[in-house]
């Protein structure tokens, strides 16, 4: 059951092959990836939790919210898992 949820919350293909995607250093891509992983149903979560167990700076959250893969939120970031959320405004 668990592996089936976690199938639903991961970031579409479409997202992860995008040219802008691939653009991102690995370090931000693995922040992406670990967020959409670990974000609820609803794709919310606190990436500072995050930063206490694996080594991500800063800098590679606000890439993440600057290329509009994440949108900062009062409680944290919503990650954007479908490309029509990730489309450039």
């Amino acid at each position: 059951m668990e592996g089936q949820i976690m199938i639903k919350k991961r970031a579409s293909y479409a997202v992860i092959a995008s040219e802008r995607f691939l653009a991102l250093p690995n370090d931000t891509q693995a922040l992406y990836l670990a967020l959409a992983a670990k974000c609820n149903t609803e794709g919310f979560i606190d990436p500072y939790a995050l930063f206490a167990t694996y080594p991500f700076k800063e800098a590679d959250l606000q890439l993440l919210i600057d290329n509009q893969f994440v949108e900062k939120v009062e409680n944290g970031v919503k990650v954007k898992i479908d490309k029509y959320e990730t489309k450039g405004k």
